[in-house]
């Protein structure tokens, strides 16, 4: 009766072994899947994050790209560029309403239009002064507007005082006497109005050479 009973608590034992083993391989296994199944996202993840740098890194260098560092267009002004000549004035806005004489130099003039004065050294616009809303900048800034759309229309200006200084500096610059290092101006004067905002009473696009 008792060899019968350690007989059977022995099969029983070896019953439960054999369960508890199937049991730790079966939870061996799961885990095993979850762990691949956790490390195939992680590589989805890292191939996305990685194409998307890349796209970015493209796209930045595309822009990049894209700026051309010698691009004045911006100090364009009623039509007119540093350096244009007397020439060109008058096909756009015909003769001058008058003339002054700068200084002593024989070569050095100002032109006077309507809300638009015209610095001419020699033959060749070295200033242009705006007074008036019919000459917008490229970017669409006009005498009249307030000083806060300045700013947002050219974010790397810089406020001195009152008005807005808008700087472009460009190496090897071409201008009527060769190639040098220029850098482009465009400052706008600003003024209270009777309500206390500052508003653009003059625009100044001019160029200072090194």
């Amino acid at each position: 009766m008792k060899k019968g009973l350690v007989v059977c608590l022995i099969f029983i034992l070896i019953i439960a072994i054999g369960l508890f083993y199937l049991y730790y391989l079966g939870n061996n296994k799961l885990s095993g899947n979850e762990l691949t199944t956790i490390e195939n996202e992680l590589n989805a993840e890292l191939n996305a994050n990685t194409k998307e740098v890349i796209y970015e890194k493209l796209n930045t260098e595309e822009s990049i790209n894209e700026i051309d560092i010698n691009d004045t267009s911006d100090f364009v002004i009623a039509n007119l560029e540093i350096g244009s000549t007397r020439e060109m004035a008058k096909k756009i806005y015909g003769e001058p309403e008058y003339i002054e004489k700068n200084t002593n130099w024989d070569d050095d003039y100002k032109w006077f239009y309507e809300g638009l004065e015209l610095n001419y050294y020699k033959d060749y616009l070295d200033e242009i002064v705006v007074k008036s809303d019919k000459y917008p900048t490229t970017r669409g800034i006009k005498v009249g507007d307030l000083r806060s759309e300045v700013l947002e229309k050219y974010k790397s200006a810089r406020l001195i005082q009152e008005h807005v200084h808008y700087f472009k500096e460009i190496e090897g610059a071409v201008d009527h006497e060769g190639p040098r290092a220029v850098e482009f101006r465009l400052i706008f004067e600003c003024r209270p109005d009777e309500n206390g905002n500052y508003v653009v009473k003059e625009i100044t696009s001019m160029t200072e050479s090194f």
